[in-house]
């Protein structure tokens, strides 16, 4: 269980992480469009 718990934290870090590139992403920018779309592209990666 211990070794799952940091697998865990990391994936709840990354996500948060992720979460504010894309909010400073959106702060610059203004363009929910392109964050989208991008944003489906990255996650087609994933599996």
């Amino acid at each position: 269980m211990k070794n799952i718990r940091w697998q865990i934290f990391l994936g709840v870090i990354l996500i948060a992480l992720s979460t504010v590139l894309y909010l400073i992403h959106y702060g610059i920018f203004r363009d929910a469009h392109h964050i989208f779309i991008y944003m489906v592209g990255d996650i087609a990666f994933v599996p």
